[in-house]
């Protein structure tokens, strides 16, 4: 079989990022980078718990130095706030700004939108074939050690 599968999957990577954002009322301003998208969602999905930088290493698997630098510029980017813990001064607690969780319940409210529209036109049985397929692709990459 001489289909590119990796190709077709960064083709379709990318035409889902440029829709996301050419829409200018969904991200406004500074954008973030993928690494920065991570952790704000981790964020977002965690914002009843007390997150520390440690949490993030530990749970998006990132190094010390990598998450100290990203989170630098985050802040710096106003995504984020370090606040100093009740508890324990010498540690921050990381927490999204306003304006952060606005903007990720627009692009999760876009996202939720494209997908319905991605789905357009496509039966149950497809679907759940493209799955399955997705599923044996991350196997197979699982096998490699990836």
């Amino acid at each position: 079989m001489s289909v590119n599968v990796i190709k077709e999957i960064k083709s379709l990577n990318t035409c889902l990022v440029r829709h996301l954002f050419a829409n200018k009322n969904v991200i406004q301003g500074k954008r973030p980078k993928p690494l920065q998208v991570e952790i704000i969602d981790y964020l977002s999905k965690n914002q009843d718990k007390i997150i520390y930088q440690r949490d993030l290493e530990e749970n998006l698997q990132i190094s010390k130095a990598a998450i100290s630098e990203v989170l630098i510029s985050m802040e710096k980017n106003g995504f984020i706030e370090k606040i100093n813990d009740e508890d324990d001064g010498r540690k921050k607690r990381v927490i999204l700004t306003q304006d952060t969780i606005k903007m990720h319940n627009k692009v999760i409210k876009e996202l939720r939108k494209l997908n319905n529209n991605l789905l357009d036109g496509i039966s149950e049985e497809d679907l759940n074939i493209f799955i399955k397929v997705i599923n044996k692709l991350k196997e197979n990459m699982k096998k490699e050690g990836i």
